[in-house]
């Protein structure tokens, strides 16, 4: 699990900021401040548990650090000419 940052937040949401280990661009999630106490938990359930709402590229990120564009680039088939 990636480390996060919580760089906003109302209304019991929060914001996460985690920076892709690929870009190093800061990407962005929001979150219900329940779902990133569970984030930050050692024995934590796993992130699809914890986070069904959340699109799947948005978890990835969280779990391996990799944004969702360089995901597809990084493991997207070639194109067929």
């Amino acid at each position: 699990m990636m480390q996060f940052v919580i760089v906003g937040g109302s209304n019991g949401r929060v914001v996460l900021q985690v920076a892709c280990v690929v870009c190093d661009k800061p990407k962005q999630l929001t979150v219900t401040s329940e779902q990133a106490l569970e984030l930050a938990r050692p024995d934590r359930r796993n992130i699809q548990y914890v986070l069904p709402d959340v699109a799947r590229a948005q978890r990835e990120l969280l779990i391996t650090g990799t944004c969702g564009d360089c995901w597809k680039e990084l493991f997207s088939p070639p194109a067929s000419r």
